[in-house]
């Protein structure tokens, strides 16, 4: 509970401590509203799980299935505003329309039709992947661009596309796989950045390895962004959270070989995994060739698999990356 008075008559700006406070009162009890409000259906995941709404900082995202749960969410909506004086912006709030289109919803937002952006990852119809990628590739190429015109010696250089650069990619690469070919231009943006644009004076193999093996300790990019999507696999080992479910179902069988007990029969499963899902099933072939550890049915014991597993199987420049945090 909140012992004191928080002023809330002002606007308050980005990053600044008030909105921390705000997110408890405001944030969280709508999203706790929501959760609670019985007539608002919640959509039901492959395997069991439910959920209404998906929470990341002071960023709300529901899921509404039917005509009645949107007209409960504007009733719950409307009380919140009661209670708390706040008011719902429509610029906003960005809807993606399903089932629903050329439809007139009962519902104040911005409604699209394609795509739409949610913690910056588009979702939609069409190519979202392909336009998220497109779009974090753009980042590199301007952040580079904005370094390009200082003077930085070569380690400095790599230091910066280590540190400012390549974790513009991170958190995609844990939600998206790279098309065929996107990943071609934030690397050669990057060497024009590392030689200035002139001759490549060092074989790209030596760049990668670690310093102390004669390299330059640049983060081998690709490999990365494959081992980082594939983490989540793991993590839905023993996890009952919304994606668990969605890692489990398009897994199906081709996880088998790997986790028997999750991946199996007995549990609804796709016939077709995506490219994601595909891609991560090539990496736990090669993760798998190190031995025989992914056997192991103890469930705590993976996230160390995993991270033994990478420490033998990624490039030594990548390695090092992981454990600087980046």
């Amino acid at each position: 509970m909140a012992y004191r008075r928080i002023p809330s008559e002002f606007n308050v700006g980005y990053g600044r401590g008030v909105p921390c406070h705000l997110y408890v009162l405001f944030s969280e009890s709508l999203a706790r509203a929501i959760q609670v409000e019985p007539l608002f259906r919640p959509f039901h995941i492959t395997g069991g799980a439910e959920v209404k709404c998906l929470q990341y900082a002071d960023d709300v995202t529901c899921v509404v299935s039917d005509l009645a749960s949107f007209r409960a969410l504007t009733g719950t909506l409307s009380t919140f505003q009661r209670a708390t004086g706040a008011r719902l912006n429509p610029t906003k709030t960005k809807g993606l329309l399903g089932k629903w289109r050329s439809k007139q919803l009962p519902f104040a937002a911005s409604w699209v039709d394609d795509a739409i952006k949610i913690n910056g990852i588009w979702f939609g119809y069409g190519s979202p992947e392909s336009l998220t990628w497109n779009e974090k590739v753009h980042l590199v190429e301007a952040r580079l661009k904005d370094f390009g015109d200082r003077y930085i010696s070569l380690l400095g250089k790599v230091t910066v596309i280590n540190r400012f650069v390549y974790p513009l990619l991170w958190y995609p690469g844990t939600v998206l796989a790279a098309p065929e070919g996107v990943l071609v231009r934030p690397e050669r943006a990057v060497f024009r950045f590392l030689w200035s644009g002139k001759t490549e004076l060092v074989r790209r193999k030596v760049v990668y390895q670690v310093p102390r093996q004669g390299g330059l300790g640049l983060v081998h990019f690709p490999s990365k962004l494959r081992f980082l999507l594939t983490k989540c696999v793991f993590s839905a080992v023993d996890s009952q959270m919304p994606f668990a479910y969605f890692v489990r179902y398009w897994g199906g069988l081709s996880y088998r070989w790997f986790f028997p007990t999750l991946f199996s029969n007995s549990v609804p499963h796709s016939w077709r995994p995506t490219k994601a899902y595909c891609q991560m099933r090539e990496t736990l072939r090669i993760m798998s060739t190190v031995g025989d550890v992914l056997q192991s049915s103890a469930g705590d014991q993976y996230q160390a698999i995993l991270d033994d597993l990478v420490g033998q199987v990624l490039p030594t420049a990548m390695r090092q990356g992981r454990k600087c945090g980046v």
